[in-house]
């Protein structure tokens, strides 16, 4: 077993070793200063911690950036979940859950510095305030949650100034998991 283990780790090393030559020179992709906005659909899971309510929807969300240089920006983003259902009665008349919710982020945003003009991975952390929409059998309430928030995505350039934009976002909810993952698109704009 033990010459299993080193065998892995040179492969391991040598593996880093062949990725670090292929990346090359630390170089980032478009990442000219200036603003960008962007649009997403969003896939979301909800789940409360006593497990009453656990469902997915499709939403979507809106952002601005703006990037100083190749490692750094700052980002406000809209969401909007979409609706979670739940029958919390199954079986029975009544029980019928729903909840949604929409807020505002602002996080800051790094890249991570790669050898390809038209490939990015970033990372971000923030903080965020959402409105949640409660409603059981017809009778609503609602509630503000606020918090950090931290995600990963990833940009694919396929122009000059457009990007394909891939990312995953937690919030850290007192009495829930929430997380999304969203596909859209950025536009940069207004370069010095």
């Amino acid at each position: 077993m033990h010459a299993n283990f080193n065998s892995g780790l040179r492969h391991l090393l040598a593996s880093t070793a062949l990725l670090g030559a292929l990346v090359g020179p630390a170089h980032a992709g478009p990442a000219d200063a200036g603003w960008r906005i962007g649009g997403a659909v969003l896939f979301s899971e909800y789940s409360l911690d006593n497990n009453a309510l656990d469902d997915s929807a499709i939403g979507f969300k809106g952002y601005a950036q703006y990037r100083f240089g190749p490692y750094f920006g700052i980002e406000g983003t809209f969401l909007s979940s979409g609706e979670f259902d739940e029958d919390t009665a199954p079986g029975q008349s009544g029980g019928n859950a729903a909840i949604s919710a929409t807020g505002f982020s602002l996080a800051a945003v790094g890249y991570l510095p790669l050898a390809t003009d038209n490939f990015q991975v970033f990372g971000k952390a923030g903080y965020y305030n959402l409105d949640q929409d409660l409603e059981i059998d017809g009778a609503g309430s609602g509630r503000s949650a606020d918090g950090i928030t931290a995600g990963l995505g990833a940009e694919f350039a396929v122009t000059e100034d457009l990007a394909i934009r891939l990312e995953g976002d937690v919030y850290d909810l007192d009495s829930a998991d929430f997380w999304t993952v969203g596909l859209g698109l950025n536009y940069q704009f207004g370069k010095p």
